[in-house]
């Protein structure tokens, strides 16, 4: 019976432990909503400006945008290639990037993105 009550308190304390792991590194994501205003094949990056239209960046140059982007908070985001080849300029994407990983300090700044997902507009 001791044994039952010995494996039943190590199970029960490893799944709390690991349970507060995972709401630690939730906590710690952040989640930005805007348009990709931008897209760097090179370096599998997009610019990302919040509060932003894809009629706001037509007809613009690369530096224009770039100053938007400076002037709303933009980032650049590295995500994956796959990310990368399924969004287009002009996307409505939401990207979660995690904070504590920081970001190079560069105007706008390069953040390293945990995941993307496209909005859909009805």
């Amino acid at each position: 019976m001791r044994f039952f009550v010995c494996i039943f308190l190590i199970l029960l304390v490893t799944t709390s432990s690991a349970c507060s792991s995972l709401t630690e590194k939730e906590e710690d994501i952040e989640k930005v909503e805007g348009v990709i205003v931008e897209k760097d094949e090179e370096e599998n990056q997009i610019l990302v400006v919040p509060d932003m239209t894809e009629d706001e960046i037509k007809d613009k140059t690369s530096e224009e945008v770039i100053a938007m982007a400076q002037d709303r908070e933009g980032a650049y985001y590295s995500i994956s290639s796959n990310s990368y080849d399924n969004v287009e300029t002009g996307d409505q994407v939401v990207v979660y990037w995690d904070r504590n990983e920081g970001q190079e300090d560069s105007d706008p700044p390069k953040r390293g993105a945990e995941m993307v997902e496209k909005v859909t507009i009805n």
